[in-house]
């Protein structure tokens, strides 16, 4: 008798609030997958003022809606989602992301063998805001190589075993960067987080400065280990590289948001230099 090989099945967590449009326009990227391993795509509504399901009656993916009347912040609404899923493995997207038509064969794939996966992130729109976290986002990824393990996961592009990600606890709703300490969860558990640079999606990086700034600081709080005053101030005299003066100056100005994160979460902690 042969092997029968049980194909994956995969739960699509996409958390949204107010954005119609990036929504639809995420919901479009996911016609294109391998559809034999979606099992459900979960959109996690956290308190839209005009609730989702309003403008979802056309799209022909299994997509049903968990609402909160009131936010409760992505990480909070995401483990709720996550514990509501049917899926064998957890896909994170933003809604603000567009993914690959791979995207979920290249999931499957790696979780074959590993706990969680996270990969590429890439801009589509423009302006130095999109330019400048777009040149964050590329430092991050040189020098990585397939499958290498990696100390974060990125919410917005990210999937780890279902039962891994309950073993942990999910992400942590009262930390900052709360997608970051789901990978020092699963690394406390055994697990680990790998790298696939071909997990790809597109982004919408820009927002505005207030929210690029917002988001360097919540990395920076969420960082496992925050390194020394001297080391911090030596950091913010290397911003992200750019031949562009612009991208650079902005990414000085974001690295020394990062920065204040650190200094936060070492206050926080307690951190003693000495």
């Amino acid at each position: 008798m042969g092997t029968v090989t049980l194909t994956p099945t995969v739960s699509v967590v996409i958390a949204t609030r107010d954005r119609p449009a990036d929504l639809a326009r995420c919901l479009s990227g996911l016609y294109h997958v391998d559809r034999r391993l979606l099992v459900e795509v979960v959109i996690a509504d956290d308190g839209s003022r005009r609730p989702v399901a309003a403008g979802l009656a056309a799209t022909p993916l299994p997509v049903r809606v968990l609402r909160v009347e009131r936010s409760i912040g992505a990480d909070a609404i995401r483990n709720l989602a996550a514990r509501d899923a049917e899926g064998d493995h957890l896909a994170f997207l933003d809604d603000d992301a567009v993914c690959r038509s791979d995207w979920l064969t290249v999931i499957a794939d790696q979780l074959s063998s590993d706990v969680a996966v996270t990969g590429r992130v890439l801009r589509f729109d423009e302006g130095l805001v999109s330019r400048a976290r777009q040149t964050r986002y590329d430092d991050r990824y040189r020098g990585l190589l397939p499958a290498d393990r990696v100390r974060y996961f990125a919410g917005g592009n990210g999937a780890v075993r279902a039962d891994a990600f309950h073993a942990s606890g999910g992400f942590d709703p009262r930390a900052a960067g709360g997608d970051n300490t789901l990978a020092h969860r699963l690394t406390a558990s055994g697990g680990s987080v790998r790298f696939r640079p071909d997990m790809v999606v597109a982004h919408r990086n820009s927002k505005g400065f207030c929210c690029a700034a917002r988001a360097a600081t919540l990395a920076g709080r969420a960082t496992e280990a925050p390194p020394p005053a001297w080391t911090l101030l030596q950091s913010a005299l290397r911003p992200a590289s750019s031949g562009d003066p612009a991208v650079r100056a902005l990414n000085t100005l974001l690295g020394l948001c990062h920065i204040a994160g650190q200094l936060l979460s070492r206050s926080e902690r307690g951190v003693d230099d000495h």
